[in-house]
């Protein structure tokens, strides 16, 4: 849908509304950055009720971000983002703008890029850009009082037909496939000091990932 011609630059009209709602990765007509909301999700469900999530935090450690899309500096080294506990997500707020320099981020900082997804950023190629990068510290405190940490966890998310999606990496991590389809990653981290391994499953809208097992090793 495309401007009807009827507005100047004292006005605006539902055209062109409609045309900056569809423009995708925070382009607009007068090409103005915006803040955006991101949310990803992110719950535990194992099948055991004590593995619930009373509060969680993301600490971050690192991050790579496309130039003047966070000019107010949410994401920086040592700030947490802030998890939603009703709906069991976080929220990155940032603009959206995609960029090779935050795919090869990931790379120079060997987080391996397993989403065998089509167009989805990879190893092999840095051609697909990501809206933005951001590695940290995943702290979650289940309902048994028990204390879940993943170090050197990362949420990018990455721009692909006309919709933004969410992948995670970890440098302990591991992918298990079915054939050629994704099934999950496992990650290394500690529960209540003890090294565990956990298995992170991604809905097919891939917006949401779910940790299903929890295991000693």
């Amino acid at each position: 849908m495309r401007c009807c011609g009827c507005c100047c630059r004292c006005c605006k009209c539902i055209c062109c509304e409609k045309v900056n709602e569809e423009l995708p990765n925070n382009e607009t007509l007068d090409n103005k950055f915006k803040y955006e909301y991101n949310y990803v999700g992110f719950n535990v469900k194992t099948g055991y009720s004590g593995h619930n999530i009373v509060t969680s935090e993301f600490i971050v450690t690192g991050f790579s971000v496309t130039s003047g899309q966070d000019p107010d500096g949410n994401i920086s080294i040592g700030k947490s983002v802030g998890y939603i506990l009703p709906e069991k997500r976080f929220n990155f707020i940032l603009g959206r703008k995609d960029d090779r320099k935050n795919t090869t981020w990931l790379v120079e900082n060997k987080y391996p890029l397993n989403d065998n997804y089509p167009s989805a950023p990879n190893e092999k190629s840095t051609n697909f850009g990501a809206n933005f990068a951001v590695a940290g510290t995943l702290k979650l405190k289940l309902q048994n009082g028990e204390e879940l940490v993943l170090s050197d966890f990362v949420f990018y998310q990455y721009y692909q037909m006309f919709h933004n999606y969410w992948g995670i990496t970890s440098k302990q991590s591991r992918t298990e496939l079915k054939g050629l389809i994704y099934s999950g990653f496992f990650i290394k981290g500690t529960l209540n000091g003890t090294p565990c391994e956990v298995k992170v499953e991604k809905d097919y809208d891939r917006k949401n990932f779910t940790i299903t097992k929890i295991y000693y090793i």
